[in-house]
């Protein structure tokens, strides 16, 4: 048996959040909404200091309010895909940065690796994302830097990111 908050339909993932954000920013958030969370959970990954997170709503109402607020698309993030496989952290951050030097980026997220299938591919499949200040500067990021060879020499995708509701 699922627990209560679960059956109930008071219980949501929260995913594809800043290394930095940490409970009382999570909370804020949804606060800040008029969505008040009875309970949050944040898990840190120790190998990769994600922090996915997980919110219980006191109504049902209010959680599937919040959830559809959540699938919306997310202007102020951009995919970068075309990326080979990396392994230093400091120098992705680094240079994603510096090819984004021109835009106000809050934050880099981790390297994420494509799907099994789409590895034996040719080209680079791994990919990121980068948080902007403003909509406006996403766009332009998006718009200006789009297939553009990057720092390590290979065609980048920019492109804005959408929230997939596949997993909703």
């Amino acid at each position: 048996m699922p627990p209560q908050a679960i059956s109930e339909g008071r219980r949501l993932y929260v995913g594809n959040m800043p290394y930095t954000a940490k409970l009382e920013d999570v909370e804020a958030v949804f606060v800040a909404a008029a969505f008040p969370i009875e309970r949050i959970d944040i898990a840190i990954d120790p190998f990769t200091g994600r922090n996915p997170s997980m919110g219980r709503w006191r109504e049902q109402a209010k959680a599937s309010t919040a959830l559809a607020e959540e699938n919306s698309p997310s202007t102020k993030r951009v995919y970068v895909g075309g990326l080979p496989r990396l392994t230093d952290p400091d120098e992705v951050q680094s240079k994603v940065r510096e090819l984004f030097h021109a835009f106000q980026v809050e934050n880099v997220s981790k390297i994420f690796a494509p799907h099994l299938a789409k590895r034996f591919e040719p080209g680079q499949h791994y990919y990121l994302f980068v948080d902007f200040s403003t909509e406006q500067e996403a766009y332009n990021a998006a718009r200006q830097l789009g297939d553009q060879v990057g720092p390590w020499g290979d065609v980048l995708k920019v492109r804005p990111a959408y929230r997939s509701n596949s997993k909703a």
